[in-house]
């Protein structure tokens, strides 16, 4: 039998809505969160307020047990890249995630911006200045693969601040300024057309109490941690602390939970795959606060869980094609006995970086030698015949940066 919402139910047969609600509330089965909801309405907030469940259903748990899955069989592919086609790979889904967010927000980006500002992302420099909108984005996912990774731990408020500081804080117009101590003091709402789809929590020392309640349920091991993080995500959107960048603080609020708990894959995976499905995920949050729906959160949880899985999927599918891809065309590279050994590991180090993501990506010369291993003139002495063959080509100067022709790589592939 499907898990009909409460509020087709209601419209269903009004006879058992209020009896399916104490059964769904009160089951043995249910997650109740400990945090109550005013439903959203028109005018403002409902007056009555209704405390968030999840009810367990086999369909859901069936759901988690594939997101585990799915991240255990992208940790076993990542263990297999090289930490310079691991951070470039990242990089790739870094860019896809940030394209899709400004076109939704009508912004229009190309993938040389984005890469100037990941090549001068620690930099503070001028350089920087005309891409404010994606630098603080960037640079928080980087965080999420960084070696030395202790970004914020979310159990103080503050935190909230400092990561919409850190993210959106430089690209706010002068009239959604914050203008409370650390959040918005005044109401807002959303409209989607004529309609309003949304009411943020009233004033500042709401949000704070809400913020702090949030924080609580974080931390709340009673209840499976996939959950908190997908009914964290409702509950930072539902408050909406600022006036504007709510949507971009709180994807990246929930990519580092997910992080923490999956990979850092999965965490921008989800993010792009929200920006795919876009209305699944926007009536998934609308209908948690609908009033009929009295703050049953498990059809949100298992939309939000299925998104998740979609964008795991195509990333598993991408990855296992490529891998497929560089296979076949690292074992024909290894019967060219034209060239040397050494002009094969260069070859492969490019093979591999287009193969996984594209030219726009390929490393500098410095990076290639690190990685190689190797130095300059070395290089130098390798790379000659490879050009002189039209195999590989110099596609920029300052800083250098090779590419491998694409005839050369659709020929190994249909050997």
């Amino acid at each position: 039998m499907d898990y009909k919402s409460l509020e087709k139910i209601f419209y269903t047969d009004d006879t058992i809505y209020q009896e399916e609600y104490n059964n769904r509330f009160n089951s043995y089965c249910t997650y109740k969160c400990g945090i109550s909801i005013k439903p959203i309405m028109k005018e403002g907030h409902y007056k009555d307020s209704y405390e968030l469940f999840i009810v367990n259903l086999t369909t859901i748990v069936n759901l988690v047990d594939h997101i585990y899955n799915n991240s255990k069989a992208i940790k076993e592919m990542c263990e297999q890249m090289p930490s310079l086609l691991f951070k470039t790979y990242f990089n790739k889904l870094l860019i896809n995630e940030l394209i899709a967010t400004n076109e939704i927000e009508s912004v229009r980006t190309t993938k040389k911006e984005l890469i100037e500002v990941l090549e001068n992302i620690t930099e503070d420099n001028e350089k920087l200045t005309k891409y404010k909108r994606f630098t603080g984005l960037l640079k928080n996912y980087k965080y999420l693969i960084s070696d030395d990774y202790t970004y914020l731990d979310f159990q103080d408020v503050k935190d909230f601040r400092h990561l919409y500081d850190d993210l959106v804080s430089k690209e706010i117009e002068q009239e959604n300024k914050l203008d409370g101590q650390l959040f918005r003091k005044n109401p807002v709402f959303i409209l989607s057309g004529n309609k309003v789809s949304h009411h943020g929590i009233s004033n500042e020392a709401e949000i704070i109490q809400s913020l702090k309640e949030l924080t609580t349920f974080m931390n709340d091991h009673s209840i499976l941690k996939i959950y908190r993080i997908m009914l964290g995500h409702f509950l930072f959107e539902y408050i909406h602390p600022f006036y504007d960048g709510n949507g971009r603080v709180g994807r990246m609020y929930t990519s580092l939970f997910i992080t923490k708990e999956l990979d850092p894959f999965s965490a921008v995976t989800f993010a792009y795959s929200i920006n795919l499905n876009k209305k699944k995920y926007y009536n998934a949050l609308e209908n948690v606060s609908k009033v009929k729906n009295k703050a049953d959160a498990t059809l949100y949880i298992k939309d939000l869980l299925e998104i998740l899985i979609t964008g795991q999927e195509s990333l598993l599918e991408d990855l296992n094609e490529n891998f497929a891809k560089y296979s076949k065309i690292k074992e024909n590279i290894g019967t060219m006995n034209s060239y040397s050994e050494a002009e094969k590991q260069i070859l492969l180090q490019l093979v591999q970086i287009k193969v996984f993501t594209s030219s726009v990506l390929m490393p500098n010369r410095k990076v290639l030698l690190d990685i190689l291993g190797i130095q300059e003139y070395i290089f130098k002495k390798n790379i000659i015949n490879l050009e002189k063959d039209g195999i590989v080509k110099k596609i920029k100067s300052r800083p250098i940066i090779y590419d491998v022709d694409d005839t050369f790589i659709e020929r190994l592939l249909n050997n």
